[in-house]
């Protein structure tokens, strides 16, 4: 079904969860340049992908920026100011407003999730225990992928696909929440959600009767001067986003959401990303660190080689952990990642969504190369 391959990236029907094992190419690279050039260039001349615009922090706190393909049909290149959809990239801006919200006294992570919905609403219990808002942040409440009764209408009319997420409203949601049954465990292994991701979302603005859009822009895209980071874009914002594109270069729209927008809902910039990534670790200066670094702890072990913090997933290479997440929706795909010592990040953002890659997980691969590779090259004592 094309609308689980979407979600695979991270609005996916795991929206994403293959951090791809794969050895880094070469040794120290002469240039940064030549080693991004190597490795997407390929692709835009294979039709792999569309469009890309990937983003580099080294370890000396250099920024550089790559810029490939197309932002659409006989378009411009893309830029660093191109807007593209970062999908369930949005997951860890979800779980950084629960933090800032329990650093703030507002909320406890082991509150039931009840407590922030209306009483009309059926929360799912599982037997007697009630689901948590950390089990929401952390996909370990035994709660499903994506939502039950919106399967049903994706596979009954195909024509959802396009923008799946326009007409789930919070009905559909209360709806989807009252038929659902979780079995009677006690701690659920860790399960991918959107459905559980979006509900927190919702949770949050429930409790601080905000909408999504304003909650990400006064409390991290304000603080962290991220310009082009929103739900709702401007126009000029509009204009500048890149055009999705599916299999065999189909151009899509881009997504809206009615309700469960704390899943993948957000749009964002090479430039926005590099700054959201270098105050997640710990390079520059900000007031959102503390709650940065509480979503980064290590809660639950993941996948066999990996741990979940809130919202982020955790892989350890040797003395060095890097914290990483991937998105896509129809028409885009994306992965970031950063580690902290040494504090390097990356940002790939493509408009080909996961049904149009020839292989779903070459955004990933090409993420976790270039991590690495930093991560390896500027470990290294300088000479």
């Amino acid at each position: 079904m094309k609308f689980a391959n979407a979600f695979r990236c991270v609005l996916t029907l795991s929206f994403g969860l293959v951090f791809a094992i794969c050895p880094a190419v070469g040794g120290t690279p002469d240039s940064w340049q030549g080693k991004v050039d190597g490795l997407v260039k390929p692709l835009i001349e294979q039709e792999t992908i569309f469009g890309s615009v990937v983003g580099l922090v080294t370890a000396d706190g250099k920024r550089e920026f790559y810029c490939f393909g197309k932002t659409k049909a006989e378009g411009p290149e893309p830029t660093p100011e191109t807007l593209f959809e970062i999908g369930s990239v949005s997951k860890t801006f979800t779980t950084l407003l629960l933090a800032l919200m329990v650093e703030s006294g507002e909320v406890k992570l082991d509150d039931p999730v009840r407590l922030l919905l209306p009483t009309e609403w059926t929360m799912p219990k599982r037997g007697a225990r009630e689901v948590t808002l950390l089990e929401l942040a952390t996909h370990s409440s035994g709660l499903p992928e994506n939502p039950p009764n919106l399967v049903r209408a994706l596979i009954k009319d195909n024509s959802v696909q396009l923008d799946p997420f326009a007409n789930f409203d919070r009905k559909q949601l209360t709806d989807c929440l009252a038929e659902i049954k979780l079995k009677d465990v006690d701690k659920p292994p860790v399960a991918y959600s959107n459905l559980g991701m979006g509900l927190l979302g919702e949770a949050l603005m429930l409790k601080t009767g905000k909408s999504y859009d304003l909650l990400i822009r006064s409390q991290v895209s304000e603080p962290l001067n991220m310009k082009d980071t929103v739900v709702i874009p401007s126009k000029d914002q509009d204009m500048r986003t890149a055009t999705g594109h599916g299999d065999k270069g189909k151009e899509l729209p881009c997504w809206t959401f009615a309700s469960l927008a704390g899943a993948g809902a957000i749009r964002s910039t090479a430039t926005d990303m590099l700054t959201y990534l270098e105050a997640q670790s710990g390079r520059t200066a900000t007031p959102l660190a503390s709650a940065m670094v509480a979503t980064q702890e290590k809660r639950k072990s993941a996948f066999v080689i990996m741990s979940v913090g809130l919202g982020w997933f955790i892989r350890d290479y040797g003395e060095h952990q890097v914290w990483w997440h991937n998105g896509g929706t129809n028409g885009f795909t994306t992965f970031v990642a950063f580690c902290r010592k040494p504090a390097v990040a990356v940002v790939v953002l493509c408009n080909t969504g996961p049904d149009g890659l020839k292989d779903g997980q070459v955004i990933d691969k090409l993420g976790e190369n270039l991590i690495r590779q930093l991560v390896e090259t500027e470990s290294k004592p300088k000479e």
